[in-house]
């Protein structure tokens, strides 16, 4: 059965009822990076549709329909409405008096915030929903996320320990998510930390796990997500041929899919590769690429950082 059969099977469920379809929204966010996008967001219409129709019924259908549209416009590096959106299914939650879904409206509220740049907000973010979702069965691919972004956010402060307490929260629950993407996250952020102190062995280890599981996601882009992370360690370790072939191999993938943040991220490290060849002109010729590109999808401040560290 292919991604898009799931979601359908259980929207056809959901249909046949007046419950809230709880599942049906959950799978539908897990699968995201998976499906075809003019397949997903032609379903992620029809569903909020048959919702807003049923509005009476169950209300809380129509909550995570919205839901829904925010987490594919962070997926879409919409990030200005991802942000007005899921604020104000956020309000929605509160009124119904859902904590698990305002905990998991923060889950993305945090993961946005992280990905412009605003560390305290997103650690604000983050922190509240970890509390609320730790002991609770909602969501636990959000919960993973959760963990996964926190731990990321640890270890760009420098706090190893907390990063992989994080981390092994993920590794300790992957019986319960089931989730390959949660787990190549996980271990590509696990090898981070190991590059960060040198144990070079053990990071190309995790690295290696999280290309398996990534590639287990059907999906390129989360492909792409781990060559790019490879491509990096490579880098670090001073190997620029595999470092390139890597970073392009990411790259073609996100260029193909037009997954502008991706691409910012690979042209970066491309020209990180070239200050170290001491190719100056070729380096500032694609980090002026990356920063028109950042500044196109308003995370300059992050790439102008990225950019100045690796120059």
């Amino acid at each position: 059965m292919t991604n898009l059969e799931k979601v359908t099977l259980l929207f056809n469920d959901a249909k046949k009822t007046n419950e809230f379809a709880a599942e049906l929204f959950e799978t539908f966010a897990t699968l995201i990076r998976a499906l075809p996008k003019d397949q997903r967001d032609s379903l992620a219409e029809e569903i909020y549709t048959w919702a807003l129709l049923n509005k009476e019924n169950q209300p809380k259908n129509l909550s995570f329909a919205f839901f829904l549209t925010g987490i594919i416009a962070f997926h879409d590096e919409r990030y200005d409405d991802a942000l007005r959106i899921i604020t104000n299914v956020q309000s929605t939650f509160k009124d119904e008096g859902d904590l698990d879904a305002v905990a998991s409206a923060s889950v993305i509220l945090g993961a946005i915030y992280r990905t412009l740049g605003e560390v305290e907000l997103a650690l604000k973010f983050l922190l509240e929903a970890f509390e609320q979702l730790r002991s609770s069965n909602f969501w636990q691919y959000l919960f993973g996320i959760c963990c996964y972004n926190l731990a990321e956010l640890y270890t760009e402060t420098k706090h190893y320990d907390e990063a992989l307490k994080m981390h092994n929260i993920n590794v300790e629950n992957e019986g319960r998510s089931a989730n390959n993407l949660i787990m190549a996250l996980t271990y590509t952020g696990i090898a981070s930390i190991y590059q960060h102190q040198k144990k070079y062995d053990l990071a190309l280890q995790y690295l290696n796990k999280a290309l398996s599981n990534a590639k287990a996601t059907d999906s390129l882009l989360n492909v792409a997500r781990v060559l790019t992370d490879i491509g990096n360690f490579y880098i670090e370790t001073g190997d620029y041929t595999k470092a390139l072939q890597y970073q392009n191999e990411a790259l073609d993938i996100r260029l193909n899919v037009h997954h502008s943040g991706g691409v910012v991220t690979n042209l970066i490290q491309i020209g990180e590769v070239y200050c170290h060849e001491n190719k100056e002109d070729m380096a500032i010729e694609i980090l002026g690429k990356a920063l028109a590109t950042a500044e196109d999808i308003k995370v300059k401040p992050k790439i102008f950082s990225n950019t100045f560290n690796a120059l």
